[in-house]
């Protein structure tokens, strides 16, 4: 498949969007650089394979920040938007294979049986005929390469945060503070989070500021509303305490 497309589709907005920002440079470059190896191998490589191709100490950053996954005993590495945009090319090219046997089928019936060799005369396609096939070709290349649904990518939480109007920088920061509390970044949680700040009634991004300072990986509105109750700091996070965000804000 790679031979007859040897490009994929790869839409920027989500690349700076996602998780592989907060990887190194260098891992950037190796996921750059994995992904055009991945697709020239039909989509088909395994992590032993890989490393041997790329020799990097970034592996596991990208495993870490599930930029990559791996799946079953032989540790086949997993790029999702990749596989989907295989997996359209490879029905894609069915179809059209499809439509080819469908053609010489009825061209086939249309067959009769050749006059003696004294009265063959060349034969020609019938109008229809023409037609009929154009309109087949035009059909499937309508049927392009479409882009993946929004319902079926990976829920990104710095995006979510993002559009949510949080500041970015605090965003990065906070998501560290999550990463070392092993806290999941699921759409669930980030639900969770916005309505403990509407029920504290407080700017949602003082919330976030007083998170990353504190070093919590999660926040309860209860936590200002009694006095009595303090929230235990970690004594080996403390995060950027005296940065200035006033003008992010």
């Amino acid at each position: 498949m790679s031979k007859e497309l040897p490009y994929f589709q790869f839409e920027p907005a989500q690349y700076l969007s996602g998780d592989i920002l907060l990887c190194s440079y260098e891992a950037q470059g190796v996921f750059v650089h994995l992904m055009s190896i991945y697709w020239q191998r039909d989509c088909e490589l395994t992590l032993f394979k890989a490393q041997r191709l790329i020799d990097s100490k970034s592996w596991d950053e990208l495993l870490d920040e599930d930029i990559i996954t791996l799946e079953g005993h032989n540790d086949d590495i997993i790029i999702s938007f990749l596989d989907r945009q295989f997996e359209q090319l490879t029905k894609r090219k069915k179809r059209l294979s499809d439509a080819g046997k469908k053609g010489a089928e009825i061209k086939k019936n249309k067959a009769t049986l050749k006059p003696p060799l004294s009265d063959e005369q060349p034969t020609f396609k019938q109008p229809e005929e023409i037609r009929e096939e154009e309109k087949r070709k035009e059909e499937i290349i309508k049927e392009d390469i479409k882009p993946a649904s929004p319902s079926v990518s990976k829920f990104n939480f710095r995006l979510s945060m993002t559009l949510k109007e949080f500041n970015p920088i605090l965003i990065d920061d906070w998501l560290k503070v999550r990463k070392t509390k092993k806290a999941s970044n699921t759409k669930t949680a980030l639900n969770a989070f916005l309505n403990e700040i509407k029920k504290s009634g407080r700017d949602k991004n003082e919330v976030l500021k007083m998170c990353v300072e504190n070093s919590w990986a999660g926040f309860k509105s209860e936590w200002l509303k009694n006095p009595s109750f303090t929230k235990p700091q970690s004594p080996h996070m403390n995060l950027i305490k005296d940065a200035d965000y006033s003008e992010e804000m």
